[in-house]
């Protein structure tokens, strides 16, 4: 079979598949606009999503916005089902981070005009996916919380 794969031990997904249900047309694809302030800022900003997929409290949000300020927010979220496998992230795992990611997509929408890119990749080609992003949205910065995996600490 071609393609990427998810898969646990239970359930082998194609990567088509979750995009699909994510509703790719929608998640993979938006403009970064001006964000839901008159501020002036220091130019566009990047917010990396993780694993901390919330809009409340969130400091690599909030230091986006703050930098930024009226020029522009776009949030990224990317989907890795080779770090999903590579962890052992069970398919229940896996569906809430789903149904979460569409919940902050919608958040990050109402609440502050930003809007959510979600895109396929592999822990090899993370660093250029957010580089390739940068020209092309001229972003000024980037922010990201900090997360390491339990295995990934040293």
């Amino acid at each position: 079979m071609a393609g990427i794969f998810w898969k646990t031990r239970f359930v082998l997904v194609p990567l088509r598949r979750i995009m699909t249900n994510l509703g790719k047309r929608d998640m993979t694809s938006g403009a970064v606009r001006p964000t839901k302030t008159s501020r002036q800022g220091h130019g566009r900003a990047l917010v990396w999503f993780r694993g901390d997929l919330r809009c409340h409290d969130n400091p690599a949000l909030e230091a986006a916005s703050q930098f930024a300020g009226g020029d522009g927010v776009l949030g990224l979220f990317l989907l890795t089902p080779d770090e999903w496998h590579r962890h052992d992230m069970s398919a229940a795992k896996v569906d809430l981070i789903l149904r979460t990611l569409r919940v902050l997509r919608g958040d990050l929408q109402k609440r502050f005009g930003i809007p959510l890119l979600v895109l396929p990749a592999t822990k090899a080609d993370t660093a250029k996916t957010i580089t390739d992003l940068c020209p092309r949205h001229a972003f000024q910065a980037a922010f990201w919380r900090v997360e390491s995996e339990a295995d990934e600490r040293a």
